[in-house]
């Protein structure tokens, strides 16, 4: 369960993880699925391509996916992404994730819900801020 706390309370700080029109949706879509892809395929350089390089979470992130994906072989899978605002370059984005544990220490399978603040930036919509809304374990 220590695990379980620590990679959760991990994961919601880094992935940190404007004008509403129809392309800022499917980018913003686009870069929360290409940060989930990237998670699972424990990719350091595309998770990192998500997020805001003047986050001050950014550079803590790469030595702390390094770690979860050295003890952890983790699958996400993104449930639901609700879009509550666009406006002046920043979005507010909620989401759902599955997290499932395919090998490594005691971990408890878990359904969470964070909210997420992203900037639209010359390369594209990026993460700037997570915060946990809630989480619960998966019913074995």
């Amino acid at each position: 369960m220590k695990y379980f706390r620590i990679l959760f309370a991990i994961i919601i700080s880094v992935l940190f993880i404007t004008s509403c029109g129809s392309s800022d949706e499917a980018d913003i879509k686009a870069v929360c699925q290409k940060q989930v892809d990237a998670i699972n395929s424990e990719n350091i350089q595309d998770v990192l391509s998500t997020l805001d390089e003047t986050s001050p979470y950014f550079k803590s992130s790469e030595q702390i996916f390094t770690r979860i994906f050295e003890i952890f072989d983790l699958e996400l899978t993104l449930d639901n992404l609700k879009i509550n605002k666009v406006e002046n370059g920043l979005a507010e984005v909620e989401l759902t994730l599955t997290t499932k544990k395919k090998s490594g220490p005691e971990f408890s399978d878990n359904v969470a819900v964070s909210l997420n603040i992203l900037k639209k930036t010359e390369n594209g919509w990026k993460f700037v801020e997570s915060r946990s809304k809630s989480m619960e374990p998966l019913k074995k």
